[in-house]
């Protein structure tokens, strides 16, 4: 009779031991996702920074006669042609903090000159404004919803740039005070690789952004004056 509770004892104790094991492996290994969950997000939010800044630097058109622009009217025919001439667009990264689905998340995009005042150059990716897209899949880089977006962009958007919904990552952004805008944040480039905060108040201060899960936090800085992308402990130094 005692040995057979002994035995009972040491089977019970072997369980908890055993399960205590696989709780640690399986919480060692939600650990490990949740940290490279955040690194993934920190690495596409680069890539997405050197892409806006590639496309200020090769594809910032410089229009000098409505000729020129009539390919764009006839496709957004709310497009101020004229206001186009002699002033080129700035291709800008926008961090959308609020909302159901846009919160931490982000777009790239040429904003446009319209005819009417309500989006002459509104600060959102809407219909008419040069949306970049993902070069593999086509699919637009914007994290805006299907509301006003082209309808290209419509059910046709790159889930990679709502950072919150594919990552679990939430974001934050710290500019200087002369950028500070509601709910959003924006960093964008001109033709000469100048960067820019805000609506286009060049940046004098590090443009930091904050990327944080559960269990893991990191920081991506953009210097001025050439919008030098670093990261980590390079960052710590401007927090």
């Amino acid at each position: 009779m005692i040995y057979e509770n002994c035995n009972q004892k040491a089977f019970l104790l072997f369980e908890c031991i055993l399960a205590i094991t696989l709780i640690s492996i399986i919480a060692l290994f939600a650990h490990q996702a949740l940290l490279s969950q955040t690194s993934r997000a920190a690495n596409l939010l680069i890539q997405s920074l050197n892409y806006t800044k590639m496309l200020a630097l090769t594809q910032n058109t410089h229009y000098t006669n409505k000729k020129q622009t009539q390919w764009l009217v006839d496709k957004f025919p709310s497009i101020n042609s004229e206001a186009l001439i002699d002033k080129p667009g700035f291709w800008q990264l926008q961090f959308h903090q609020s909302g159901i689905y846009t919160k931490s998340s982000f777009s790239i995009y040429l904003d446009t000159p319209r005819n009417s005042s309500t989006t002459h150059y509104d600060g959102r990716p809407m219909a008419g404004d040069l949306i970049a897209i993902e070069g593999i899949n086509l699919h637009c880089l914007s994290g805006y919803n299907n509301t006003n977006i082209s309808d290209f962009c419509k059910n046709n958007a790159d889930s990679g740039v709502r950072l919150l919904e594919s990552f679990g990552v939430n974001l934050s952004v710290k500019i200087q005070n002369t950028c500070q805008e509601n709910q959003t944040a924006r960093i964008s480039f001109d033709s000469s690789g100048f960067a820019y905060c805000g609506k286009q108040v060049k940046l004098q201060e590090a443009f930091i952004i904050k990327l944080q899960s559960p269990l893991s936090t990191q920081y991506i800085c953009i210097l001025p004056p050439y919008g030098l992308i670093t990261q980590g402990e390079k960052c710590k130094k401007y927090l």
